[in-house]
C-alpha cells in the first residue's frame, strides 16, 4: 500500500496555496491531485514549469514549529553599530512580565517544538531583571525541548554554574575582535572586552563547549587572524562570520560593510586560516534570503512552516527579518492556538514580505 503524504504547493506567481492532506504516492502523475489543484489556481503546467514550490510534510510537521525563538528583551549593555534588532542600552520596559513570560513557556511545552531559542538585546538581562530566564530553560530542557541562546557573553561568568547544569544545547557567544580599540568602535562600550574574553575562558575552564558569531565590518576583517588563534585555544564548537547586513543600524554605516569583492577576498583568507588555527571551513558562505514571499527564491525558507519568532511585547512573527504584520500576540491568545490559525491561514497562504537582501556567513567547525 503507498505511503500517505500531505503536501503543501505554493505558486509563486498568483501567490495561491493549496494543502493536499492522504495523497497516496507521489503528487505527480495524480489525475485527481491536479483536478483539485487546478480549482485552486494551480496549474499542471506552473508544476512542470517549477513556478510552484512543493514541500512535503508527514506526521506532526504542519502541528508545531520545528524552532520557537523569543526576543526576550530589546536592552542591551552593548550598542552594536550593525545590530539589526536596534537595542538600546535604556530601551524601554515593555517585557512580558514574569506570569506572562512563565505561561508563554508553559504553553509552548505543551506545542513541543524542537528547539526554544532565547535572544534579545542580551538574553541575561532578563535573568538580571526577572529572575526567571534560568527557570524557564530548566522547564524546557525537562520536557525535553532543546534550548538555545545568542549572548554578547558579558555576563556569562556571572552564571558559569547554571549554565553548566542545564546543559544548553548550543550556547552562541557574539566575539567580533581580541582588539580594545577595535571592540569599543563596534560595540561603542568601553571595558566589556575583557569581560566577554572572561565569560568565553570561564566556559573553557568548565568544560562547556559553545559557539561563536563573529560579525565582519571593515573595522574587524584586518585582524581576524587574532580572534582566531584566541577561539583556537577556547572550547570552541563552532566559529560563524558573519557579513553585516544592511539592516537595522547596519542601514547607517554602509560605507564600513564590506564590498561583495572585498566579502570574496574575506572568505579566501578564513580558507587559507583555518587550518593554521585548526578549524574546518565546512561552507563558504552565500545564503541567500527569499525577497518577496516565503517561497519565492528559496525553498528552504521556512518561516511560518516550521519558525516562529516571539518579541519582547508578545507579538508573534514568521520571521525576524520580515516585514509582515504580527499573526497574533500570547497575552491575548496562548501560543500554540496563534500557530495553528492566524499563522497558517495568513502566513503560508499570502507569503512573506522579506527585508532582507542577504546574509553571508562562513561555517567554521573546531577540529
Amino acid at each position: 500500500m503507498a505511503t500517505k503524504h500531505t503536501y503543501l504547493f505554493y505558486d509563486k506567481n498568483s501567490r495561491k496555496a493549496f494543502i493536499a492532506k492522504n495523497v497516496q504516492g507521489t503528487y505527480k502523475n495524480n489525475p485527481e491531485l491536479i483536478k483539485e489543484l487546478a480549482k485552486h489556481d494551480i496549474s499542471d503546467a506552473s508544476l512542470k514549469n517549477s513556478d510552484v514550490s512543493v514541500i512535503k510534510a508527514n506526521g506532526n510537521y504542519f502541528q508545531a514549529p520545528h524552532q520557537i525563538m523569543i526576543e526576550l528583551t530589546k536592552k542591551c549593555n552593548f550598542k552594536c553599530i550593525y545590530c539589526c534588532i536596534d537595542c538600546e542600552h535604556n530601551a524601554h520596559n515593555d517585557d512580558l512580565t514574569h506570569e506572562e513570560f512563565m505561561r508563554l513557556i508553559k504553553d509552548i511545552v505543551k506545542l513541543k517544538p524542537n528547539i526554544v531559542t532565547f535572544t534579545g538585546g542580551e538574553p541575561f538581562l532578563r535573568e538580571v531583571i526577572h529572575n526567571d530566564l534560568f527557570d524557564a530553560m530548566e522547564i524546557l530542557t525537562n520536557n525535553g525541548i532543546n534550548c538555545e541562546m545568542f549572548t554578547n557573553g558579558s555576563l556569562i561568568s556571572r552564571y558559569a554554574d547554571r549554565i553548566e547544569k542545564l546543559n544548553i544545547h548550543n550556547l552562541k557567544v557574539s566575539i567580533d575582535t581580541t582588539i580594545e580599540s577595535e571592540a569599543q568602535k563596534i560595540n561603542q562600550v568601553i571595558a566589556q572586552l575583557e569581560n566577554v574574553k572572561k565569560g568565553i575562558e570561564v566556559l573553557t575552564k568548565n568544560h562547556i563547549s559553545f559557539s561563536v558569531n563573529a560579525v565582519i565590518l571593515k573595522h574587524n576583517s584586518d585582524n581576524i587572524d587574532k580572534l582566531m588563534g584566541y577561539l583556537s585555544k577556547q572550547s570552541i564548537r563552532n566559529l560563524f562570520f558573519i557579513r553585516a547586513l544592511p539592516y537595522g543600524s547596519g542601514e547607517r554605516i554602509q560605507q564600513n560593510l564590506l564590498t561583495n569583492t572585498e566579502w570574496e577576498q574575506f572568505v579566501d583568507r578564513i580558507s587559507g586560516l583555518s587550518n593554521t588555527y585548526g578549524f574546518n571551513m565546512i561552507d563558504s558562505g552565500a545564503q541567500s534570503c527569499p525577497r518577496s514571499n516565503i517561497f519565492n527564491t528559496c525553498a528552504t525558507c521556512k518561516a511560518g512552516i516550521s519558525f516562529m519568532l516571539i518579541n519582547q511585547k508578545g507579538d508573534v512573527y514568521p520571521c525576524g527579518f520580515s516585514a509582515s504584520k504580527s499573526m497574533g500576540n500570547v497575552k491575548q491568545k496562548p501560543v500554540n492556538e496563534i500557530w495553528k490559525d492566524a499563522v497558517w491561514k495568513e502566513c503560508r497562504c499570502n507569503g512573506v514580505t522579506c527585508t532582507t537582501k542577504r546574509k553571508d556567513v562562513i561555517t567554521l567547525k573546531k577540529v
